[in-house]
């Protein structure tokens, strides 16, 4: 186990790594050659920068990157010898170069010539490994964008949908053991922790180790039944906003942890739950939800029933964080002291995460225009906080399970009175499955029938969960107008769709009735009074 203060001795790896660094951060060493060409400059003011993390340095010049491996021993990963760090850097590689093959190009060789200088793949000694990338725009990294305050919850939307198709490119590894491999996790966590006692409090380390074991129990037998199931894939592993770039205004994952085949090797949905604690923890919640509604709408039913492991996962994830945070802390000294405070802010989520919470079931009606979308998204985020409510919206809900994109127009064979009970039945039982597995529901649906009300409340009564009954009701001309300025939504509700909707035999409607013909401001200060503390 590495000591978590930094040394600076001859029998320091990382010590040793100190002329290869220093090479690294000189423009000169990058000046084409008959070995290294890569980098052309482009100006004569192009600089080298460094980035350290704690596994890596990342030195960037024009339109390069070289990252090496640092020379450090946790008790998770050991990166002191040569060889591992070759075979980590070949390893990362072969992960990356299939979705990226524009960025990542080859693993090369920094030698030591007979004239004592550095050089890039020369003839010499063989003193270090560097993975050689095209550096692509760091504004187009997700953790840059969020930084900027430009991650909105469409994008977020894009994140679940584009984590949902890579997860289902993955192929199921052959395991049965889902329960011991988080258990796993969360003993090392505990023991790495341990060492940086100077920044998390015996009494926290004891409590997270108790009720994260208590959890764990109450979960082995879903955890198992997923592996069985084949939800266990060899997936990214380290799922955060700094590892997602925008490539064609797609958010594609780059940097798959590659130093641990049996950690990589887990739960799909605890692969994602490292981009949502990232986002809860800059207090992103309406994107946090917003990836994880998307990447359920188009993952399947099981995925909802694995809803059960969230707080747990999202807990470990914390946890991972709050330890690489005071790693980091550890072999800095400048930084130290605001790096600490980071990684206690994580642990504070993590024991947060283990937190229960009681589930809530909205249901949102109205006539097409009346804003119930709108408002359910609104109140999605903060209901059931950090992890908020999951939606389901019958507009989307029927278009994802035809197969066809959301804002793609249905023909009216698809709404026939068979078709559209046929959706709602759909609607209901994912409602049960999510309130099941703890989750809080909200349901957007026009919800004109009577029984369809009845059968929603009914979810609720049976679950002994609180229920709230939302009908939006505004005037014909305003839900005119609304339906007439939209663009680019899943709804395919037109006029003469109202029209009939108006006429209509609505039975008694025991709901909230609420004045959506106002502002949104006011209009969710009406529902949220009324769902009083849910909404705090």
């Amino acid at each position: 186990m590495k000591n978590p203060e930094n040394t600076s001795n001859d029998a320091d790896p990382e010590f040793l790594q100190r002329p290869v660094i220093g090479f690294l951060s000189e423009i000169c060493a990058y000046e084409p050659t008959r070995n290294f060409s890569l980098y052309i400059r482009t100006s004569n003011k192009d600089i080298v920068s460094r980035i350290s993390t704690h596994s890596a340095h990342l030195f960037l010049i024009g339109e390069l990157v070289i990252k090496i491996k640092r020379a450090v021993r946790y008790s998770y990963l050991d990166m002191t010898s040569l060889s591992s760090r070759h075979n980590l850097c070949c390893r990362e590689l072969e992960l990356n170069k299939p979705v990226l093959p524009q960025i990542y190009q080859s693993v090369i060789p920094i030698t030591r010539e007979t004239d004592g200088t550095l050089q890039f793949n020369g003839s010499g000694t063989i003193v270090e490994w560097a993975l050689c990338m095209r550096r692509f725009d760091e504004k187009a990294v997700l953790d840059n964008i969020a930084q900027e305050n430009r991650l909105s919850v469409d994008l977020s939307k894009k994140m679940g949908l584009s984590i949902a198709k890579y997860h289902q490119s993955l192929e199921s590894a052959d395991v049965r053991d889902g329960h011991v491999r988080i258990r796993e996790v969360i003993e090392e966590l505990v023991e790495e922790l341990a060492l940086y006692r100077a920044v998390f409090s015996e009494g926290r380390l004891d409590e997270f180790q108790r009720r994260g074991l208590k959890e764990l129990d109450s979960c082995k037998s879903l955890l198992n039944e997923r592996a069985q199931q084949g939800y266990v894939k060899r997936c990214h592993g380290d799922l955060h906003l700094r590892n997602l770039v925008l490539i064609h205004d797609v958010p594609v994952p780059f940097d798959a942890l590659e130093f641990d085949e049996r950690m990589a090797t887990t739960d799909v949905l605890y692969d994602l739950a490292f981009v949502l604690m990232d986002l809860d923890h800059r207090a992103l919640f309406a994107q946090s939800n917003g990836v994880l509604n998307e990447y359920l709408l188009h993952s399947d039913e099981q995925s909802i029933i694995g809803l059960r492991l969230l707080r747990l996962f999202l807990s470990c994830r914390a946890g991972i964080r709050a330890m690489t945070t005071a790693q980091a802390a550890s072999l800095e000294t400048e930084a130290s002291k605001s790096l600490q405070n980071e990684a206690r802010s994580y642990f504070a989520l993590a024991l947060k995460y283990l937190d229960r919470q009681k589930s809530v079931l909205v249901a949102i009606g109205g006539f097409s225009g009346s804003g119930k979308s709108t408002v359910a998204m609104s109140i999605a985020d903060v209901l059931g906080r950090p992890r908020g409510a999951l939606l389901f919206r019958s507009d989307t809900e029927r278009k994802v399970a035809l197969g066809i994109a959301e804002t793609a127009t249905l023909p009216e064979q698809h709404y026939t009175e068979k078709a559209s009970l046929e959706n709602y039945q759909r609607l209901i039982k994912k409602s049960e499955l999510a309130l099941d597995a703890g989750q809080s529901v909200i349901v957007d649906a026009v919800f004109k029938d009577n029984d369809c009300r009845e059968a929603v409340e009914e979810i609720a009564l049976k679950r002994n969960v609180p229920f709230f009954g939302f009908w939006l009701d505004a005037p014909v001309e305003v839900l005119e107008n609304r339906i007439k300025q939209r663009k680019n939504d899943a709804s395919d509700a037109t006029i003469d769709v109202l029209k009939k909707q108006l006429s209509a035999d609505l039975g008694c409607i025991n709901w909230y009735i609420v004045d959506a013909g106002d502002t949104l401001e006011n209009v969710l200060a009406q529902v949220c009074s009324i769902l009083n503390h849910e909404c705090d």
